[in-house]
Parts: structure tokens; C-alpha cells; sequence
């Protein structure tokens, strides 16, 4: 019961963040103080964050916490408080509540049954794959973070429908005053705005969606299949837990019976009844099926003397896999996206993506929607790492939040006044596009809505095609800080008259939008 109760108060709290990070973008820029603390709870977070050199005293210090907890407790974060293990945990309670679904889970389960017995070192071959692969230039690490996992889903599934009630309630709170104040659900936008949100913020979401759909349908097949298999966070937790202070006794099972075996969803017992230290998450289900009530959670009075659960075989196929890895990223590198603009502040695009979670947190508290999870911008390494994409939404001058909701601070939180002192990229005028450029006539709505003190736009006068003088508008690149603004703001359908491009790729993109001079 006590489980059951601190599995639902984490995971609702899990939730209410990314909900609060979601609907607090674009409102004074106050995002949750809190939105990076379960990130936090996880030591591989902060390994990252150490590795790639972005780590705070605070970061080392709440990673330093979660290693003690996990000394004490073992891999309790699995069975308490990790969201995703509550969502499994409901998952197959809720299918064993369908006879249906309780038969056809049981026969899953026993023709499975061999397979899971051989699963016990594929979480810690995946580990070790993946710290290979970042340790050789391949940072793939979050893709598989079980908390990022669920905020990408969750953030794509409920953020902007949430933020749209939000913003409901606070227009009829507003006009209710005046006029009357428009129906709850009583237009297209109340689902028409969300969809456009997740479609053009947030494309790539439903595919993490997708990834947390296929964890929870396999639930249903083998319990705690994820957990198993692939998680990365668990096999940490589970090296760390063989030195754990408290953990189930007795370390075997009592005679003939198997009661707790039978009850364990993951495959914590050998074959012959040993416990298995690293696979037990203090779940406490075989302390209720314990007929004699000789199972308890206590202080262990010595620490196995067990390696780490896998093979040689294991190891070394872990090894070529994650050398392998590298090699793989170099997909799509040879030519980079010369308008993959990363967040601000940023100035070294690989110590970024070695830093970056791929949580989505800032995608989610941009108030502009203009930082989107990218594909293949930088290889393999950059799938699902932030990208920002101009015209859906400029990086605001008087915002912070990306930075503030990190929680490896991949995205440096710095002063506003010094946010822009690494330039994003730099503003290219595309002359085929742009309206004076193409002769089109006068527009000048770039220089008009430049940011940027003393202007980053420039205005000439010259000849249009007509023999009419016109101003023609040009980028100061000394000024201008690549925030997107004027792409934005471009009245062009389509894409823009002004690109921004990275600053190593401009001067290409430059030759390519700009093949004759224009006097």
C-alpha cells in the first residue's frame, strides 16, 4: 500500500512538472523551479553532465545524493519512484484485471518464460554499449534515459491540450467582465490549435510517444520487459545496488517453496532460487506472498561476492557494439544542416550533444514553439537533441527558459545581458526570395523588427528593377546574434526572404542565396 501510494504521488508530480513546464511558456517567461529535479535523481544525468564539463556543484551534489540513496536502498528508484516503472506496474495490474487480457498474458508469459531467465545482463550490455559509444564521440546515452522517455511522450501527448485549457480558463476569467465568455470547448481551436502546436513544436514527439506505447504493449507480454532489456538507468542503479545496506533477506528462497519467485516481476531469482541483488527493486511483492513471513527489507549483514551479471560473450558483443556506434553516427556528417541552429549560448555544438538528455524540457518551455527535437542535424549523435527553427518562432532577447529547465545545463544559464554573447547563427538575405532582392518592391520588415540594439539589418538605397530607389536590406554580421527574429517575421509564404544559417556554414549559404551582387 505504502508502495502503491509514494509510485502515484511521483508520478503524478513527474506529470504536473511537464505540465507546468508546458503552460508556463510564453506567461512572463516563469517556468517550474523544479522542472529539472527528477532528472536530477538519476546518477547517469549527472555522469553526463560531468563528462561533458557542464556540471554545477548543485548537479554533483544532488548526483551525489542519488548514488547514497541507492547505497542504502539499492534500485528502489526502480521500484518507488521511477515514473515509467509506475506506469508498467498499472499497465499490467490493468491487464490482469481483463480475464481476457489475464489469460492471454499468462500463456505470453510462459512461453516467454526461458527467454526472461536469459535477459538478467542485457541492461548492463546496453550500459555499457552506450558508455562506449559517448566515451567515442557517439553521446546516445539519452535517447534511452527512462525520465526523458516519459517527458518526451507526455509532453507530446498532454502538454499542449493542457496549455490550451489553461489559456481557456483565462480568457473567460478575463472576459467574463466584459462579455460573455466563449463556450469551454466550443470551436475548432480547442483541438485545432494543440494539433498544429505538437505538429510543427514538437514533430518528432509521437516518436518517443510511439517508444513509450511499445514499452507499456510489452507490459503486457513480459512484466518489466524495458527494465530487463534495455534500461540503462537500471543496470546502473543495479551495480550500485550490490553494496546496498538494505535489501531482501534471506538471499535465497525457504525449501520447496517458490511463492516469491512466482510473484517477482523481475526475474530477481536464479533458476536454483538465489536472489539477484542487482535485479531487486524492494518492490516488497514477495514479502506478501511469503507464507512463513521470512522475507523482510533489512540490513544486510554482508555484501555478495558476485560479479557483475554477464557474460564474456556479453561484454564483448557490448564492446562492438558500442565501437560500432561511432562509426554509425557519422550519418549524415559529411553534410551538416547549414540552418541547424542550436540554443542559445551554446558554443560548442559537440559538448552540447555529449551534455544534452534529449528530455525535451526545453522544447516544451520555449515560449515561441521555436525550439524543435531535430533528427539527423548532427549525425546520429543529434537525434532528438533541440534545434531552433526560425520561422515557427524566434528566440525571444528576454527569455531564459530552455536554460533554466535543463538539467545537465547542456544549455549554459547565463545573465540575459550576456545570452547572446556567442552569436546562434547569422541572418542570410535569400535574393531569389526576398522582395526587394527579387524585385518584388519595397519591404523592409526585417529592419523593423530587428532586436538587436543598432540594428543587425541594414537599409541601402538602390534601383529596383523599375528604375524606382528602394531601400535594400542587408545583415550587419558583426551584430547580428542569429535569434530569428526577422525570419520569422518575414511576410513571404513559405520560406522566408532572410534565412539564418550557423555560423561555420553562412558564408556557403551565403554563395548559394547570393549569386550576383546587387549595387
Amino acid at each position: 500500500m505504502w508502495r502503491r501510494t509514494v509510485q502515484l504521488v511521483c508520478l503524478a508530480g513527474f506529470v504536473t512538472l511537464i505540465i507546468a513546464t508546458a503552460t508556463s511558456a510564453g506567461q512572463a517567461y516563469a517556468v517550474p523551479d523544479l522542472a529539472w529535479l527528477p532528472f536530477r535523481l538519476d546518477p547517469l544525468v549527472t555522469m553526463l553532465a560531468i563528462v561533458a564539463g557542464t556540471a554545477t556543484v548543485a548537479v554533483v551534489l544532488w548526483g551525489l545524493a542519488a548514488i547514497a540513496f541507492s547505497l542504502v536502498f539499492g534500485r528502489a528508484f526502480c521500484g518507488w519512484i521511477c515514473p515509467l516503472g509506475t506506469a508498467m506496474d498499472a499497465v499490467r495490474r490493468a491487464g490482469g484485471a481483463i480475464p481476457p487480457l489475464r489469460r492471454a498474458q499468462a500463456r505470453l508469459n510462459r512461453r516467454t518464460a526461458g527467454l526472461l531467465g536469459t535477459m538478467g545482463h542485457w541492461p548492463l550490455a546496453v550500459l555499457i554499449a552506450l558508455l562506449l559509444a559517448t566515451a567515442l564521440g557517439s553521446p546516445l546515452l539519452g535517447v534511452l534515459e527512462p525520465l526523458a522517455i516519459g517527458e518526451r511522450a507526455v509532453a507530446t501527448a498532454l502538454g499542449p491540450w493542457s496549455s490550451q485549457i489553461k489559456q481557456r480558463w483565462h480568457d473567460a476569467g478575463r472576459q467574463a467582465e466584459r462579455e460573455p465568455a466563449p463556450g469551454f470547448i466550443d470551436d475548432y481551436r480547442f483541438i485545432g490549435a494543440p494539433v498544429r502546436q505538437v505538429g510543427h513544436s514538437y514533430p518528432w514527439g509521437w516518436i518517443g510517444a510511439a517508444v513509450l506505447g511499445g514499452i507499456l504493449i510489452a507490459e503486457l507480454v513480459m512484466p518489466r520487459f524495458w527494465c530487463r532489456s534495455l534500461c540503462p538507468t537500471g543496470a546502473a542503479l543495479g551495480l550500485l545496488s550490490r553494496w546496498s545496506l538494505i535489501r531482501r533477506l534471506p538471499g535465497k528462497t525457504c525449501g520447496s517453496c517458490h511463492a516469491c519467485v512466482d510473484r517477482c516481476h523481475l526475474g530477481a531469482f536464479t533458476a536454483e532460487g538465489k536472489l539477484i541483488p542487482s535485479a531487486c527493486t524492494a518492490c516488497m511483492s514477495c514479502l506478501d506472498v511469503c507464507p512463513s513471513g521470512a522475507a523482510q527489507l533489512r540490513p544486510a549483514p554482508s555484501i555478495p561476492r558476485d560479479g557483475p551479471d554477464i557474460t564474456r560473450r556479453g561484454l564483448l558483443a557490448a564492446g562492438i557494439v558500442g565501437a560500432a556506434l561511432p562509426l554509425a553516427s557519422r550519418i549524415g556528417t559529411a553534410t551538416p544542416d547549414p540552418h541547424g541552429i542550436r540554443p542559445p549560448g551554446v558554443a560548442d555544438r559537440a559538448r552540447f550533444l555529449d551534455a544534452c538528455i534529449r528530455c525535451g524540457a526545453c522544447v516544451q518551455a520555449c515560449p515561441t514553439h521555436g525550439l524543435v527535437p531535430a533528427l539527423f542535424d548532427d549525425g546520429l549523435p543529434g537525434l532528438f537533441a533541440p534545434r531552433l527553427v526560425p520561422r515557427q518562432g524566434p528566440c525571444e532577447h528576454g527569455c531564459n527558459a530552455c536554460a533554466e529547465v535543463c538539467p545537465t545545463h547542456a544549455i549554459p544559464l547565463v545573465e540575459l545581458t550576456d545570452k547572446f554573447r556567442i552569436p546562434m547563427g547569422v541572418a542570410v538575405h535569400d535574393h531569389h526570395r526576398c522582395i526587394p532582392w527579387s524585385g518584388g518592391g519595397e519591404c523592409r520588415v526585417c529592419w523593423e523588427h530587428c532586436p538587436v540594439e543598432g540594428k543587425a539589418i541594414t537599409l541601402k538605397m538602390a534601383l529596383a528593377p523599375n528604375g524606382q530607389a528602394i531601400p535594400i536590406p542587408g545583415v550587419d554580421d558583426g551584430k547580428c546574434v542569429g535569434c530569428g527574429t526577422c525570419e520569422f517575421v518575414c511576410p513571404i509564404e513559405g520560406t522566408a526572404g532572410i534565412r539564418v544559417a550557423t555560423t561555420a556554414q553562412a558564408g556557403a549559404v551565403r554563395a548559394r542565396l547570393q549569386p550576383k551582387a546587387r549595387a
